[in-house]
């Protein structure tokens, strides 16, 4: 993974809360070497949230057309043109006012910018956890939890529009349904939601996940070719759904849920899709 070197520029659309843009997939930056270089620089930190697509560069007046300057002390966008309203008035300034973050991942946010991007650090990492971020970041429990549920939305609505094959040969690619929704009182079966199909390489750790309207064979094959390569290996649980697997150019692996975790004699196992619905539903 090529590093990503402060202050380099990318480009990248602006990543705003109806629009999950596609940003900087190719470069890496450390915990450390995001502390030493942009933490307590907050012109530092405003600029790496541009290069990345997450704030955005310019911003133009909608009244006059003049391109808005930002004034970072007042965190926003303004236009200073002098204009006259008529040729017996004195001119004017046009004052339009818009804020860094409206429309962005920061809006709304009683958290600085500093705390949110180290919050998404450790949100995405393998540690993440209600004490260390409280530790860390002193953020309430119920600060984390929302930040938590919208933070798994946007990577939910992220992995749905992925559109990309996985697998191959010499690889195994875990498949599995699951149904998210509401439960009725709180109690009970789940009795309303989406079915989400989806699929977990073991090897490369490419993953996909698509909302189908039910779990019948035609859907869920039609959704198999299109996602993963033929000729690869293909483990699921012993829904009757996938039983065509082999006529259909795949290895198919089986492991039955209701006597074992892991088929005895081949070593099949859904571990990992299963982990994948955990930290969904988490």
């Amino acid at each position: 993974m090529a590093d990503c070197n402060p202050g380099t520029s990318h480009n990248s659309e602006l990543v705003t809360k109806g629009n999950l843009s596609q940003t900087c997939v190719n470069c890496y930056l450390s915990y450390k070497d995001f502390l030493v270089y942009y933490s307590g620089n907050y012109e530092r930190l405003i600029q790496f949230c541009q290069d990345h697509g997450l704030l955005r560069k310019q911003a133009f007046c909608p009244h006059c057309g003049n391109k808005c300057r930002l004034d970072l002390q007042k965190k926003a966008f303004r236009c200073y043109r002098l204009y006259a309203p008529s040729l017996k008035k004195a001119k004017r300034r046009c004052n339009y006012y818009l804020s860094l973050f409206k429309g962005t991942w920061f809006s709304g946010s009683l958290m600085d910018v500093e705390t949110v991007l180290f919050f998404c650090y450790i949100y995405v990492s393998d540690f993440f956890n209600y004490r260390i971020v409280r530790t860390e970041l002193g953020l309430s429990d119920m600060a984390i939890n929302d930040w938590s549920s919208y933070s798994r939305e946007v990577l939910v609505q992220w992995c749905i529009q992925q559109k990309k094959q996985i697998g191959g040969p010499s690889t195994t690619v875990e498949i599995d349904e699951a149904k998210f929704g509401k439960q009725k009182y709180n109690v009970g079966r789940v009795v309303e939601g989406q079915w989400v199909f989806g699929g977990v390489c073991r090897q490369t750790r490419e993953f996909f996940m698509v909302p189908v309207d039910n779990r019948s064979s035609a859907t869920l094959l039609a959704v198999i070719k299109d996602y993963i390569v033929l000729e690869t290996t293909v483990v699921s649980d012993c829904w009757k759904a996938y039983n065509c697997l082999k006529d259909e150019g795949y290895i198919h692996l089986t492991v039955n849920h209701s006597m074992n975790f892991v088929d005895p004699v081949t070593g099949a196992h859904t571990n990992t899709i299963e982990r994948r619905w955990r930290e969904l539903r988490d």
